[in-house]
């Protein structure tokens, strides 16, 4: 049990997974191997904006679901020195975000791990406001992402 603004809640189950068991897990159909080209995609993106990263993925994409909407993502970086200003002001560049989420996380030296991500996530009054909550994540391990 973890308390939330007070509230006694399950801690959210996470499991790690590299990208070809994310793949073959979850990209089962059309609109899911879409859904996850489009997030690599993004995450290349993000790669070129950040030294590190941790990515999170969350929501419908990792449940049965046949067609989600949306994949969510949420991730935590450290920004590479020429894109802090422009992260801080504008928040993070994006190519696909009508169906990629990406919400993050800044660090200055480094990235938090999925579990300090979720609790970030899950302790935003935003969120506990609007009643969205992470109970269940895959933390994305993608080699290469950010030349890590």
């Amino acid at each position: 049990m973890v308390k939330v603004h007070g509230l006694p809640f399950m801690k959210a189950s996470i499991r790690s997974m590299a990208l070809d068991e994310f793949r073959e897990a979850f990209a089962v159909n059309e609109r899911r191997s879409y859904l996850l080209g489009e997030l690599l995609d993004e995450l290349n993106v993000v790669a070129r904006q950040c030294e590190k990263v941790s990515v999170i993925v969350f929501g419908s994409y990792i449940t049965e679901k046949e067609a989600p909407g949306d994949i969510d993502v949420l991730v935590s970086l450290v920004p590479k020195k020429d894109h802090v200003y422009a992260i801080m002001t504008k928040g993070l560049e994006k190519k696909h975000e009508k169906v990629v989420d990406v919400q993050f996380q800044r660090g200055e030296y480094s990235t938090k791990s999925a579990e300090q991500l979720v609790d970030y996530f899950n302790g935003n009054p935003y969120n506990f406001r609007k009643g969205v909550r992470i109970a269940r994540a895959v933390e994305l391990l993608v080699p290469g992402l950010c030349d890590e």
